[in-house]
C-alpha cells in the first residue's frame, strides 16, 4: 500500500533503549526499567498505581484478581458484566473465562462509548461491573456513567487501551473508575510492539494485584527488601512485561505529546476535509465530548449503508490507501449467539457501526501531505 492504515514511529532513541538492556541483561520482569516505566506512566495518567502487563488483556484479567472487579467480592459464574458489542473480543473473553456472562448494551452516536441510558436499563442484581470503552481515544459519557453506577453500587473497569495521553477536564482517562487498562500494541499511539498496564488508586486492590502480577506470590516485596524469601501467597499469572520492552517503552511514554500532536493534526484535517460528507447525510463522525482533549487515534465515520462503506474502502484500496473496518458486533458473533443467548437482542446502532464505520489512515509516523492524498482519494471515489 502507498499509504498503510498504520505505523508505528520508532527510531534510534527506542533503538538506544533496547541495546542498552540488553548489554545490561535487563530482560526479565519487574526490573528497574520496569519500575521506571511504571513511575513514568503514573505521572503522566496521575494514577496511584501502575502495573506493566503483557498486554491489556491481561491488566483487565489481573484486574479481576483483586476482587475489585466485582460488587461484593469476585467474579463467578452467575455475575454479569455489562459492556458494549462493539468492542475488541478480550475484555468478553475474560469475563466469560470466569463463568460470568457478558451482558451487551447499545452505545451512543456521538464517541461510540456506552450509552449511560442502556446501561441503567441493563443492570440487575447480578450485575458486579460496568465495562466501559473509551474508543479511539475519546471519553465517552463518563459523568452519565459514574451517576448510575454510583448510584446501583456497582464499579466501573475503563478500557482506555487507545486512550493514552487523553483527559477529561484535565483528568487522564483511565482515573475515573475503579480501575482501567491501557494497551502499548504496535497499532496505539505508544507502543513497546505488545505490552499494556493495570492502572489502579486503591492500596488494597494493589496488594492484590501485585501478588497476582508475580504468580499469585509475594516476589514484589522480596524485591522491595521487605521479605527475606517469598513463596505462593494467593492466586495469580504471569503477568509481567519484559524490561526489554520496559525499557522502550519508557522512551515512548517520554514521546508521548509528540505522538499525539502528530495524530491530532491529521485528526483535524480529516474532520475538516470530510464535512462535506456529513453535511449531505452520507455519513455520521465522531463528536469529541465537551472538556475532552482527545489523542486522535482513530479517525473514523459510519456510511448511510454498508454498500457506500465498502465502495469508500474498495475506492481507497484501489487508490493505494489502506482504509478499514473495525470491531464486529460481538452480539453477532456464533459464540455469543450460541452460549450467551443473543440472537434476539436488538443494538441498532451498534449493529449499524459494526456494519458501516470507516477508518482512514492515521499514525504518528503520517505526514500531512499524506492525508491531503487520502483527502483527494476520498472525493475521487465517493
Amino acid at each position: 500500500m502507498q499509504i498503510p492504515f498504520g505505523q508505528p514511529s520508532l527510531g534510534a532513541r527506542e533503538a538506544r533503549a533496547l541495546m542498552r538492556a540488553l548489554r545490561n541483561g535487563r530482560v526479565v520482569g519487574n526490573g528497574v526499567l520496569s519500575l521506571k516505566a511504571q513511575a513514568h506512566l503514573r505521572e503522566l495518567t496521575g494514577a496511584r498505581h501502575a502495573l506493566l502487563t503483557p498486554n491489556a488483556t491481561q491488566a483487565f484479567e489481573l484486574f479481576l484478581h483483586t476482587g475489585a472487579g466485582a460488587a461484593g467480592g469476585f467474579l463467578g459464574p452467575g455475575d454479569e458484566v455489562i459492556l458494549p458489542s462493539f468492542s475488541y473480543v478480550s475484555m468478553a473473553n475474560a469475563i466469560a473465562a470466569r463463568g460470568a456472562t457478558p451482558v451487551f448494551v447499545e452505545i451512543e452516536r456521538e464517541t461510540l462509548g456506552l450509552d449511560p441510558v442502556a446501561v441503567a436499563s441493563a443492570i440487575t442484581e447480578r450485575t458486579k461491573l460496568v465495562l466501559t470503552v473509551h474508543y479511539g481515544g475519546m471519553a465517552c459519557d463518563l459523568d452519565g456513567l459514574l451517576a448510575v453506577c454510583g448510584e446501583r453500587g456497582v464499579p466501573i473497569f475503563e478500557d482506555a487501551a487507545q486512550a493514552i495521553g487523553s483527559t477529561l477536564r484535565g483528568q487522564h482517562l483511565g482515573t475515573f473508575g475503579a480501575g482501567a487498562c491501557l494497551s502499548f500494541h504496535a497499532t496505539k499511539n505508544v507502543t513497546c510492539g505488545e505490552g499494556g498496564a493495570l492502572l489502579l488508586d486503591d492500596e488494597g486492590a494493589m496488594r492484590m494485584a501485585e501478588i497476582a502480577h508475580e504468580k499469585g506470590t509475594n516476589r514484589s516485596a522480596f524485591l522491595r527488601g521487605e521479605i527475606d524469601k517469598y513463596t505462593w501467597v494467593g492466586t495469580g499469572g504471569s503477568y509481567v512485561l519484559s524490561d526489554l520492552l520496559a525499557g522502550m517503552l519508557d522512551v515512548q511514554l517520554e514521546r508521548t505529546a509528540e505522538l499525539n500532536a502528530r495524530r491530532l493534526e491529521i485528526w483535524d484535517l480529516y474532520q475538516a476535509g470530510t464535512q462535506w460528507l456529513e453535511d449531505a447525510g452520507s455519513v455520521f463522525r465522531c463528536v469529541p465530548r465537551t472538556g475532552c482533549d482527545h489523542n486522535g487515534h482513530i479517525w473514523w465515520m459510519v456510511a448511510q449503508d454498508q454498500a457506500l462503506a465498502d465502495r469508500i474502502i474498495d475506492g481507497l484500496r484501489g487508490e493505494g490507501i489502506q482504509a478499514t473496518f473495525h470491531y464486529q458486533a460481538l452480539h453477532a458473533s456464533p459464540f455469543a449467539r450460541q452460549h450467551l443467548g443473543t440472537d434476539g437482542l436488538d443494538l441498532p446502532l451498534t449493529t449499524q457501526v459494526s456494519d458501516c464505520i470507516v477508518r482512514l489512515p492515521l499514525s504518528s509516523s503520517m505526514n500531512r501531505k499524506k492525508a491531503e492524498t487520502v483527502m483527494r482519494a476520498l472525493k475521487k471515489v465517493v
